[in-house]
């Protein structure tokens, strides 16, 4: 109906005499100029959320106007702005935003983002952005290669790898042990395309087409709704920005093991997506689980919500701990003050291994540890312990049902890891329909973490990892 109006007030508006033989030449003209108009008006839009959203942030940024391009946001244009204000990005008050979702108030200034560390590595990550069906912008941290390999070789062609972090973690934790053990490098130094995801509520997620980053409603998620939205929004990006058919390898840590299992089992299809995943000390089923989730699993559950709020899990890292909070760690915590007054490392467990506890790698993991997420998160895992289900939220009867899971995964699971016990592992290994194995790390001194951060993680995993990724899982027999 506009472009019919538009299209009359022109005409009437024109001083020539048209003839009937013109009409269709004259309205094919003006028809062109009006096309041309809307797409100079898109590009206006876009050029102005680019502006607004400040995209391509990182170090790699003033390299080169090549990079600055690569930098790429998947905002639906046609879906967001049928959105109201879908231009609103709430961060802290008065703090700017460096990159949609970014929050800077959160993350110590002196920190850097995940480009910059890769950076310092001597290497370069793209920034990309993608958006939930329920509103939550996503960051993605893209690792680029420079491996060549031969187009025509079918064997010699790289894989498209998206990485998931665990409990309260970000993409930052897969590239902390640095140029020569981190797990993306080694995968990207093999010519791999590789993807790191940050889910909603960490500091590189932390935006909301519409709700408050400090009301309830933002918050109220667990690592359901990330397995039920995140994970397909995310998917669906790097399949469509890598132009590919190709299925996915994945890699997912503690929570972004737990992320998959419940996307796979509620959307079937997306099984088809994924060619292989290897499951880091996953959480799903916690019988097993000892230390202070073990403790606060005992706990009723209103008494939990008033411990723990309804917003942001102790959004703060390195601060006094609060007065509610210091009887339950004197008794529950034995281990050395710093790894005590860390959120994450009080749940899962600290660092064990004696490379990984030295006083420089302590203090850059507390740095970057926690990287934020609900409090509901915590309360969901903490059902799963108390139910010794793998269930949806405050539903012990609706289990999600592994057994439609044909994707084949590799469980790898560590004796010494107080959270994700090798026990509750094996149960996982016999409720999935295609495991491919299940390797469990003896007396190693590997806790929960140290999947992500430990000293030795890429001789006892990672180099494995990478080895079964070229043989594929139709020949990966591991018992």
């Amino acid at each position: 109906m506009q472009i019919l109006l538009i299209t009359i007030v022109i005409f009437m508006n024109h001083n020539q005499y048209v003839k009937c033989g013109s009409v269709v030449d004259l309205m094919y003209n003006k028809m062109s100029g009006i096309k041309d108009f809307f797409l100079d008006t898109y590009t206006a839009i876009r050029t102005r959320i680019n502006t607004v959203f400040h995209l391509g942030t990182g170090s790699h940024d003033s390299t080169s106007n090549n990079t600055k391009k690569q930098s790429v946001t998947n905002i639906r244009l046609s879906s967001v702005l049928k959105r109201s204000n879908p231009l609103r990005v709430h961060s802290q008050p008065g703090v700017q935003t460096a990159s949609p979702g970014e929050d800077i108030a959160h993350r110590p200034a002196h920190i850097l983002t995940t480009p910059q560390l890769a950076a310092t590595h001597g290497r370069i990550i793209e920034t990309h952005v993608t958006y939930t069906l329920d509103g939550y912008i996503l960051t993605l941290h893209r690792l680029r290669t420079n491996k060549v390999f031969d187009e025509t070789d079918y064997e010699s062609k790289k894989r498209i790898i998206l990485l998931h972090h665990g409990l309260l973690g970000s993409s930052a934790d897969w590239i902390l042990l640095g140029p020569k053990k981190a797990l993306p490098y080694i995968l990207s130094d093999q010519g791999h395309d590789v993807w790191m995801a940050n889910a909603r509520g960490n500091y590189y997620s932390r935006a909301h087409i519409g709700l408050n980053l400090n009301s309830d409603e933002y918050w109220n998620f667990s690592w359901q709704e990330i397995g039920e939205r995140d994970l397909p929004a995310i998917l669906d990006y790097i399949r469509k920005t890598s132009n590919s058919t190709e299925p996915i390898d994945y890699i997912g840590h503690s929570m972004g093991a737990t992320a998959l299992l419940v996307l796979l089992s509620v959307e079937h299809n997306y099984n088809r997506y994924i060619r292989i995943a290897f499951l880091l000390a996953p959480l799903t089923f916690m019988a097993h689980t000892r230390g202070p989730m073990e403790m606060m699993a005992k706990i009723e559950e209103t008494a939990l919500i008033k411990l723990l709020g309804t917003r942001e899990f102790l959004p703060n890292r390195r601060t006094e701990v609060p007065a509610k909070y210091a009887e339950l760690i004197s008794k529950l915590c034995n281990d050395l003050d710093i790894y005590c007054r860390n959120p994450l490392f009080f749940l899962a467990g600290s660092p064990m291994q004696e490379g990984t506890r030295t006083v420089e790698s302590a203090d850059q993991l507390q740095e970057y540890a926690p990287a934020g997420g609900s409090s509901k998160t915590i309360i969901h895992y903490l059902m799963l312990i108390a139910s010794k289900k793998f269930h949806h939220y405050k539903r012990p009867d609706w289990q999600f049902k592994l057994k439609y899971i044909s994707t084949p995964m590799l469980i790898l699971s560590s004796n010494d890891d107080l959270i994700s016990n090798a026990t509750d592992n094996q149960m996982l290994y016999l409720s999935i329909l295609n495991p491919l194995g299940h390797i469990i790390i003896k007396d190693q001194n590997f806790s929960h973490t140290e999947f992500a951060w430990g000293f030795n993680a890429d001789l006892l995993i990672y180099y494995k990892i990478r080895d079964l990724i070229e043989l594929g899982p139709d020949v990966i027999t591991i018992q």
